[in-house]
């Protein structure tokens, strides 16, 4: 767990102002966040390092965010 809690230390920020980008709402850019650390949390161990962890927890935020795009039938 220490893994994840230097993940969230160094990255959180950085997830927050990227879904921010996208979304232009506070609300939407933290629950992403939170969603993309718990995901994170969840598939960690799948992690093979092809890419900076900085580079695949965006991913994951980019992709969970388009997942709520999706769910709510338009942009959010």
């Amino acid at each position: 767990m220490k893994e994840i809690e230097k993940l969230y230390d160094l990255y959180s920020k950085d997830v927050y102002r990227f879904i921010y980008s996208l979304s232009f709402d506070e609300e939407i850019a933290k629950d992403i966040m939170q969603i993309t650390f718990l995901e994170c949390i969840k598939s960690i161990k799948n992690f093979k390092g092809n890419c900076s962890e900085k580079t695949w927890l965006l991913a994951i935020a980019k992709n969970q965010y388009r997942s709520e795009e999706r769910r709510v039938g338009k942009e959010c």
